[in-house]
């Protein structure tokens, strides 16, 4: 039989046994003491419940939360599983500021050291160690309580859906005041606590009066709606007193005319500088119900009434004035005398000849002329009194012609001058809120009477202030906005594009809808209509151009049958159009992008250059993408706007707008933007002013639109630099062609119109010297180099002409054009 196995314990055995069971009944009776509870643990699983309104009952584990957001803060007693570790490269760090050790390894603790001694030596030394654990990857020395993974983390959840107020008591209906509330008479009165930020109160004291101040632009004030009036609750008043100052220097294409300024002037177009000063003083009064900055107003009433000055100076006739005697001109200083220029004398009742005039008995030259009409004309400012000429055109006295340079010069005279002002009811409307549509203050509301309203994010197609109504609002948590808008157009005023109350006898339709959110988060699309029904007809600016009907092609009289056929008057025609558009602003993660296209088709009854009615059918399409980093935005720009390659055909492929204002590729800084020129001496504008499309339009704002014109494209870059929180910067390139010239070739009679006009480039600033919005102060500069077509469009005279005097720039055209501006903006 086998023997019984037999077991031998050692001494330390024994110890190590009886110190571990000493230990486990220890740990077991701790466990189960009666008066200790254990801490519960919380985990947030689905859906959060929301917080009860009243009351401080909380579940354990749960820390309250006093502003009722809903959500619920859980405490992780576990320590959660360390993430796997891996390559430099590779490995998950949650804690980019720790290090989570390998429990595995086996590395040396690190000696204590000096962290403030800069002369601490080895691997573990100075003010920035390079490891924890030497020969592994650098890593900053951290306490050994932050490594992970770490216990006792906090964290919140969020609610995940949209809250919901419920129905709140009313006082009035006998449930009393609200617990812990107490009753005031007036919620206005409260007076708002001392504040002080800094140590030194001169710096920033918003909050150093009890009592609302009348005027203070910075504090509370009546009169910028911090408080109610008139003994309301609800009703505020709002004053904003605003100035703004322009003054500009500019180089335009500018015509010479039949009247030069300057004798002995034969090229198509003469010099071309120009200064303008503009001030508008305007006052804004806003009256209201309502109650809080988020909720719509219960009703508004706001007038806007601007007093503007305006004063320009050119260096040829007929830029500012089809009357060669001047913008001011007494028709009651009788005729002048017809000998200078051997003609018969008027009949008295018109500057005719009575009679057949004979053979002139010598030659009549430009400066016969000049001498003719120079005593009618009187200096402004500091110009120099004219004085008659010789046939070399110097003054008469002065052989060499070396003094009294200015004597024969018109540049200066009411010939070139013009000082006008206007004032203007420009705003006057009512807006009544018509419901509330949610709990989230989705609504309706109405607004009746002259007021702003710009279609689209950038003003391609419409941006004005005119007579009209609008239905406006939002919906599904203002994510949709909406807008149905109608004007009956109101003249403008010619010199300061501020409105009258004259009809123009144009009608616009809008309607458009905004998506918030659509497709990505961070952009926004929009879809809209527009309507435009301009019924023309007969009209002249106030400075004696006609802008209705253009003066392009053919225009022809008006047949009246009730006069015997035709009566001498100009036959107007309508224009319908009817605009199609899609566009969008927002950002792709980090890349923003505006963009806009539109189609537009319709007619238009008589087209003077096509010299018939035209059914209309154009397109027109824009993109800006721009990338931030940092404190600068680049820029990259993109607008087409097609043109019209048959002009004669019967449709009219080039694109216009409504009135346009677009802020794009520059906007103001820009010279081509900003600038509108005269199409090479015709009745109507190449370009109009503050405009992107070359269409070929008497006037922007007076003027009708016109779908038979060149059309245009433009690629640009930019960028936009937040130099300080007070200085942005804005630089532009653009280089510009035409769609297509034969609308150009057509209007100007010539075979040879390229379609390159050039390369515009701008610099603006924009300074707040306040960091507000109170003072703004801008400068820019923009200029054009002229390419190919420009040229062809705008060349002087190739052949010198016989007794004209010199001409030393024969067939040149200019080098480059510009503009340069400074605006001061004041606003209480």
């Amino acid at each position: 039989m086998g023997t019984a196995p037999s077991f031998t314990i050692n001494l330390s055995s024994r110890i190590t046994a009886c110190l571990f069971a000493g230990a486990f009944i220890a740990g077991a009776y701790a466990a189960e003491k009666p008066n200790e509870e254990k801490p519960k643990t919380h985990f947030s699983n689905g859906r959060p419940h929301l917080r009860p309104l009243f009351g401080s009952t909380h579940e354990h584990g749960v820390h309250p939360n006093k502003f009722n957001d809903g959500g619920e803060i859980t405490v992780q007693k576990k320590a959660p599983k360390a993430p796997a570790r891996g390559g430099r490269e590779k490995a998950f760090n949650p804690d980019p500021g720790g290090v989570t050790p390998d429990p595995k390894a086996d590395w040396p603790m690190a000696p204590a050291i000096d962290a403030l001694s800069p002369t601490t030596a080895g691997a573990y030394g100075g003010l920035f160690p390079e490891s924890n654990y030497p020969d592994t990857e650098y890593q900053p020395i951290i306490p050994e309580s932050l490594e992970l993974p770490r216990l006792n983390v906090e964290g919140q959840t969020p609610i995940r859906r949209t809250w919901h107020y419920p129905h709140y008591q009313d006082n009035t209906t006998g449930y009393g005041r609200w617990k812990n509330s107490e009753a005031v008479k007036n919620r206005w009165d409260l007076t708002v606590p001392h504040w002080q930020r800094y140590m030194d109160p001169s710096i920033e004291t918003p909050y150093m009066y009890d009592t609302p101040r009348l005027w203070h632009p910075y504090q509370q004030s009546l009169l910028k709606g911090d408080k109610p009036i008139l003994g309301t609750q609800e009703i505020f008043l709002n004053v904003t007193v605003k100035n703004f100052s322009l003054f500009e220097k500019r180089k335009l294409p500018t015509p010479s005319g039949v009247s030069a300024a300057q004798a002995g002037s034969p090229e198509f177009f003469g010099r071309s500088e120009s200064i303008l000063a503009s001030n508008d003083t305007s006052i804004a009064i806003d009256l209201f119900e309502g109650e809080t900055s988020f909720k719509p107003v219960h009703w508004l009433v706001r007038v806007l009434a601007v007093y503007n000055n305006n004063w320009i100076r050119v260096k040829e006739n007929n830029a500012i004035d089809p009357d060669p005697r001047g913008t001011e001109f007494d028709d009651n200083g009788g005729p002048p005398s017809t000998g200078k220029i051997q003609a018969y004398p008027s009949n008295g009742s018109d500057y005719g000849p009575a009679t057949e005039p004979e053979f002139f008995n010598s030659n009549v030259s430009p400066a016969n002329v000049f001498n003719y009409i120079h005593d009618q004309l009187k200096p402004t400012g500091d110009a120099a009194t004219l004085v008659e000429v010789d046939e070399n055109n110097y003054p008469k006295g002065d052989a060499d012609g070396k003094h009294g340079k200015g004597g024969k010069d018109f540049n200066g005279t009411r010939y070139t001058t013009r000082h006008r002002d206007f004032f203007a009811l420009q705003e006057a409307f009512a807006e009544f809120h018509i419901s509330d549509l949610t709990d989230n203050y989705d609504f309706i509301s109405s607004r009746w009477g002259i007021q702003p309203f710009v279609s689209d994010f950038r003003g391609f197609v419409f941006a004005d202030t005119n007579l009209g109504a609008r239905i406006f609002g939002n919906w599904d948590n203002n994510r949709i906005q909406y807008n149905l808008a109608y004007f009956n157009m109101r003249e403008k005023d010619t010199y300061s594009d501020l409105n009258m109350f004259d009809s123009r006898h144009q009608q616009v339709l809008i309607a458009n809808v905004f998506r918030q959110d659509f497709f990505v988060k961070g952009y926004t699309a929009l879809w809209s209509f527009h309507a435009n029904f301009d019924d023309g007809g007969t009209h002249y600016q106030k400075d004696g151009f006609l802008t209705r009907p253009g003066i392009l092609g053919t225009v022809p009289d008006d047949f009246d049958e009730s006069i015997n056929g035709f009566d001498g008057t100009l036959r107007g025609h309508d224009v319908k159009s009817y605009y199609l558009g899609w566009a969008g602003d927002g950002h792709f993660g980090r890349m923003n992008i505006t963009h806009a296209f539109y189609y537009v088709f319709g007619e238009d009854e008589y087209n003077g250059l096509a010299g018939r009615r035209v059914d209309i059918s154009a397109a027109m399409a824009a993109a800006e993408l721009s990338y931030d980093r940092d404190w600068i935005r680049v820029k990259l720009s993109g607008f087409y706007a097609s043109g019209d390659s048959k002009p004669l055909d019967g449709v009219a492929t080039g694109f216009d707008s409504i009135v346009d204002h677009p802020f794009f590729i520059g906007g103001p800084f820009s010279w081509y933007v900003h600038q509108g020129f005269n199409l090479a001496g015709t009745g109507v504008g190449l370009k109009q002013r503050d405009s992107l499309i070359p269409n070929l339009r008497t006037s922007k704002t007076e003027g009708q639109s016109n779908f038979v014109n060149p059309g245009v494209a433009i690629v640009g870059i930019g960028t936009d630099i937040d130099v300080t929180p007070k200085l942005k910067v804005f630089a532009n390139a653009n280089y510009i062609w035409f769609a297509d010239t034969e609308t150009i070739r057509l209007a100007l009679q010539t075979n040879k119109a390229r379609d390159e006009l050039g390369l515009d480039v701008s610099l603006g600033f924009k300074y707040r010297p306040f960091l507000t919005e109170q003072v703004i102060v801008s400068a820019g500069i923009g200029a054009l180099f002229p390419g190919a077509g420009y040229r062809d469009i705008y060349r002087r005279n190739t052949v010198h002409v016989p007794g004209y005097g010199p001409q030393e720039e024969e067939g040149k055209v200019d080098r480059y054009l510009y503009n340069a501006f400074f605006t001061l903006t004041l606003i209480y």
